[in-house]
């Protein structure tokens, strides 16, 4: 760690400052995460990273090597298109920084596996930007899930209205549509709340409005143990939902993430239950980071958990492309 660096905080870059990145930057310099410390920022639009970063009192790099060569940046947040990820990353690796990668991991398998795999050779911290795990709601699920006896299924929806974002829509550039950039919440939050990998994909998407991607997507996944899970992923609607229903032989647990209420279904009875208010995800895993980083605590979101939602996103396009389930 940087001698500049406060010896109990982590010293932050943020490489591609956009509405994500300045998401992160405005819960670090909050102080929401208490053990980091944003020190520099990039951003290709020079003229508005500059001004951002003086308004803020924080150095601006127009250009990533200068911010990985900033001796106060312990570890980077790559907030940058999908294609960018694992260059961006292996670079940051290659000069000694940990990496927190926006989701999703990478645009493949391969790629997921190269970043991971020099992370693991230069002994730096990964961790992927897959916060829908850290809701509370979920967390209370996660702890009341035995609730619904032997467990036989897990639904799982996410709507959103159409992307503001120009390269979400470009293939390229994002590596898909929504399977790839809603999907792969969903993907980990089932991983998460079930303790099971998913095994077995079938797929159906479509374009709703020659986006030049998929905005809508609707699946069945298979889980170890027989569970199986269906999604509905969409970005196109004009209703906001995230939602989760855990079904199982002594009812049902239904999450609704929008309105942060979940009920505990049982016979004929539907029950609310309590549950803690939400609170923003990101503060959660750039601590979660920070503590791996000082204190050596395991990665809040691992490496190999984005390159099983990766894998996951494979075999549901290959399952489009096939008309028959993927492993």
């Amino acid at each position: 760690m940087s001698a500049a660096t406060n010896e109990r905080q982590v010293g932050f870059g943020i490489i591609g400052l956009g509405r994500h990145g300045e998401r992160y930057a405005n819960h670090t310099l909050a102080g929401d995460a208490p053990g980091a410390r944003l020190v520099a920022v990039q951003r290709r639009n020079e003229a508005e990273g500059r001004a951002f970063a003086e308004e803020k009192g924080l150095r601006f790099h127009a250009d990533p090597a200068a911010l990985l060569a900033d001796p106060e940046v312990d570890a980077v947040v790559i907030t940058t298109p999908t294609k960018q990820h694992l260059p961006m990353a292996l670079m940051a690796i290659a000069a000694g920084k940990h990496v927190l990668c926006e989701k999703p991991m990478a645009r493949s398998v391969e790629e997921c596996r190269a970043m991971r795999d020099a992370a693991q050779a230069a002994g730096v911290q990964v961790a992927i930007g897959q916060t829908m795990r850290f809701a509370p709601i979920l967390g209370v699920l996660h702890d009341r899930l035995p609730e619904v006896g032997e467990l036989y299924a897990l639904h799982a929806c996410m709507r959103q209205e159409r992307t503001p974002t120009e390269w979400h829509l470009d293939a390229d550039l994002a590596g898909g549509g929504v399977v790839v950039e809603v999907g792969v919440h969903l993907f980990d939050a089932v991983r998460y709340l079930t303790g099971r990998n998913i095994t077995r994909v079938a797929g159906e998407m479509r374009d709703t409005y020659d986006a030049g991607v998929e905005t809508y997507a609707t699946g069945i996944a298979w889980l170890e143990g027989g569970v199986t899970s269906s999604f509905e992923i969409a970005k196109t609607v004009n209703g906001r939902l995230s939602r989760f229903e855990a079904v199982g032989s002594e009812g049902a647990l239904i999450a609704n993430l929008a309105a942060n209420t979940l009920d505990r279904v049982h016979e004929r009875n539907i029950t609310p239950l309590e549950v803690p208010d939400n609170i923003p995800t990101i503060p959660i895993l750039v601590q979660g980071l920070c503590d791996a980083i000082l204190d050596g605590a395991p990665s809040p979101v691992t490496a190999d958990d984005g390159l099983h939602t990766l894998a996951v996103c494979e075999a549901f396009y290959a399952s489009v492309q096939s008309g028959v389930a993927t492993d």
